[in-house]
């Protein structure tokens, strides 16, 4: 009511001065009866710091609401117009149906799997990953795969949001998903379509397939010519038979690569 418009209206303004609040949500500024609104949306306990204007009690009507949230696990969304909380929204949503077979074939691969989430601890208590952490804005997220590389690791970054962007360039590799944010799809090595968390280990799997057949295939190279130099150094190997060699190692190269 303060900004002159029903809460049974449906507006549709231009926004400008947009821009996104790493970890928080986005803002921007619209135009509404001959003079600009500051709106910023973003997560409930973030957006306070993250905008201008006086903070609002968390002893306020939206203690039921968050209240609700913590209890089902949602994300808990505040629409701040001009330095004040004007409307919350609660966020759900559910796990990939191939989470617990994803995850279960990972490990078989020898693989530890650790999730870096900026969500609440209650949320991400509920995925069922040991080994989690909470509540990380990107630059921690980063930090921590930077840690894990520099005590030997190889990290394996697999994110969908513009806050994984950061981690994602630390890493060894990374994934995306397709429907992911753009920021994410193009700092990652490779996208990943569909939501089979299976796929990830069988490219894995694939990975390693390929690279032993690389490191096979170059083992066998160095060998195989080397002990033909040996020979025809002795002088025991005609010419013909040699090139017959050649094309018999080349041929082996080829078929195996084609595997």
């Amino acid at each position: 009511p303060e900004i002159g418009v029903e809460s049974t209206d449906i507006v549709l303004l231009p926004v400008v001065d947009f821009e996104p609040i790493p970890a928080v949500g986005v803002r921007g500024r619209i135009s509404l009866k001959d003079r600009l609104v500051d709106v910023t949306v973003g997560r409930f306990e973030r957006i306070d710091s993250a905008t201008a204007g006086g903070l609002v009690s968390l002893n306020d009507p939206w203690q039921a609401v968050k209240n609700e949230a913590r209890q089902h696990g949602h994300q808990l969304i505040g629409v701040k117009v001009d330095g004040v909380i004007a409307a919350v929204a609660l966020v759900g949503e559910s796990a990939i149906d191939t989470l617990e077979r994803g995850l279960a074939k990972i490990e078989t691969l020898e693989l530890q799997v650790e999730l870096l989430s900026g969500d609440q601890s209650e949320r991400v208590d509920r995925i069922g990953i040991e080994a989690s952490s909470s509540g990380l804005n990107p630059t921690e997220k980063q930090q921590r795969c930077e840690v894990l590389a520099q005590s030997g690791r190889k990290v394996l970054f697999v994110g969908d949001g513009t806050n994984d962007a950061a981690a994602m360039g630390a890493s060894h590799a990374s994934i995306a998903t397709a429907g992911g944010a753009s920021l994410a799809v193009e700092a990652a090595d490779l996208v990943w379509y569909g939501r089979d968390l299976e796929s990830v280990a069988d490219g894995i799997s694939i990975c390693r397939d390929s690279v032993a057949t690389l490191r096979w295939t170059l083992r066998f190279a160095v060998l195989y010519n080397s002990l033909g130099m040996l020979v025809a150094a002795t002088g025991w190997l005609h010419p013909v038979f040699a090139v017959t060699l050649m094309l018999g190692s080349s041929l082996t190269v080829v078929l195996r690569a084609a595997r």
